[in-house]
């Protein structure tokens, strides 16, 4: 009778622990809303311009901007906006 070992290439490994959202590594934009006739142009540093209707629509219209053009996390992103 043949027997077969079988070695455990990988050691068994604790689970992560979770990341303190306070230790993650986070890129704050600067955005300037600057009024128009239909609402706001939004001007991202460094990334590029989008529009809103409502001032209080700048930070998610200007996160989901930076996203799409950087590929980085919403959760990562901080954003600051100014009135201009």
């Amino acid at each position: 009778m043949r027997r077969v070992l079988k070695l455990d290439r990988e050691p068994k490994r604790e689970p992560a622990a979770l990341l303190d959202p306070a230790m993650v590594a986070t890129t704050t934009y600067t955005v300037a809303a600057i009024p128009t006739r239909e609402g706001w142009d939004l001007k991202v540093q460094g990334v590029g311009k989008t529009t809103c209707a409502h001032l209080g629509e700048a930070e998610s219209a200007a996160r989901k901007l930076i996203t799409f053009y950087t590929g980085m996390p919403s959760e990562r992103i901080l954003v600051d906006v100014q009135r201009v």
